[in-house]
């Protein structure tokens, strides 16, 4: 088995232990090989590098796109590799 966790990066300055922590917990629990796709839209620079130093890791941009009109309005999200 193989994992794939998709995560949206999010994330002040001030919080940079908690990305730490997530790291840290994601290799500490995962068991099974993962590949972690990283939306890195408003991610700063500097999170940013320390996550392109991490193999497991594949960053991208997500393109959110609006789909239909009105009350039924939904909002897909467009892989950009």
């Amino acid at each position: 088995m193989k994992l794939g966790i998709i995560v949206v990066y999010m994330l002040k300055e001030e919080n940079e232990p908690i990305l730490n922590f997530h790291l840290k917990s994601i290799e500490r629990y995962t068991s099974v090989p993962y590949t972690i796709y990283g939306s890195v839209n408003r991610l700063l620079p500097a999170f940013r590098y320390q996550l392109e130093k991490i193999l497991r890791y594949r960053l991208t941009n997500f393109l959110p796109r609006d789909v239909g009109q009105g009350e039924g309005k939904s909002t897909q999200i467009i892989w950009n590799s």
